[in-house]
């Protein structure tokens, strides 16, 4: 945040608004987002209030890491610890509309959703008048679509989070006063070289900011440690990355957002980001 606690915002959705301040409260916010809606219209937020607990016990973690990240230092995790980051950056990663868009959009979702009805046609029986009437109401697709987001964002992966617990935990604190990390709408960035996208191949990385001079980055290999961040260029190609994955970016500086605004959004298609050569972490982690 600036002096004024505000972040200096820019959503790709709307580009005529350009750069504009918010309270950090009103920014990667959407109402409703984790809520399912029944045939009734009755809702039901059990996904919603499940998050809470995760969030609070995370932010409370998370800012034991910030904290010791500023004093020099690693944070130690214990078992509870890394389980609990562990689950907080897979949904991170997973519930966020960006990522759940990149992997099918809404007019696909549809798509499939017609095409499951004629087959359904073909194979059991016709639809009925009144379901072919309620399948051509707009609102029903809408709730079907929603509710199938929910869903899966609802499901997790055992897999993924056994990869996750393999992955090497380290901080980086910017210690150039100039610098900052920007935050983003896909919070989670990936970055690995060329033909090595595995999730923990040794040379892969897991970027997650959470302060402005802040950021937990995970590594296939290596020791967990703490990095003190000079380098500009190094910054810059982690703020890319968190720009190219999302549809809305935010920093403390109104100019640090505006010199990424050409980033943002830029391969919201692809599942991984490329980066060039060893990537963006310094060599002090291996």
């Amino acid at each position: 945040m600036d002096g004024n606690g505000e972040l200096h915002a820019y959503d790709r959705r709307s580009p005529p608004r350009g750069v504009f301040s918010t309270p950090p409260a009103k920014v990667f916010f959407e109402k409703n987002l984790y809520t399912a809606i029944k045939e009734d219209g009755t809702r039901n937020v059990d996904l919603e209030t499940g998050f809470r607990p995760l969030e609070h016990a995370a932010s409370i973690l998370i800012r034991t890491i910030i904290d010791a990240a500023r004093q020099g230092v690693v944070h130690r995790l214990s078992l509870d610890d890394r389980n609990l980051l562990d689950a907080f950056l897979y949904f991170q990663w997973k519930r966020v509309p960006d990522s759940i868009n990149r992997v099918v959009s809404r007019s696909d979702l549809k798509a499939f959703g017609i095409a499951r009805l004629k087959e359904f046609e073909e194979t059991t029986r016709p639809l009925t008048e009144d379901e072919k009437e309620k399948f051509e109401d707009p609102a029903t697709w809408e709730r079907i679509m929603k509710n199938a987001r929910r869903d899966t964002i609802a499901r997790g992966s055992t897999a993924i989070m056994q990869v996750l617990s393999g992955l090497v935990f380290n901080v980086v604190h910017i210690r150039n006063p100039k610098k900052a990390f920007i935050v983003g709408s896909h919070p989670v960035s990936k970055l690995h070289p060329a033909g090595e996208a595995q999730l923990n191949g040794a040379r892969t990385e897991l970027w997650l900011p959470v302060a402005s001079d802040v950021a937990i980055a995970f590594t296939g290999s290596g020791k967990s440690q703490h990095v003190a961040l000079w380098d500009g260029d190094q910054i810059r190609k982690v703020n890319q990355a968190t720009a190219w994955g999302s549809s809305l970016i935010a920093s403390r500086s109104p100019l640090l957002t505006r010199s990424l605004i050409t980033h943002v959004g830029s391969r919201m298609h692809l599942v991984g980001l490329q980066s060039s050569g060893r990537g963006s972490i310094p060599s002090e982690f291996g």
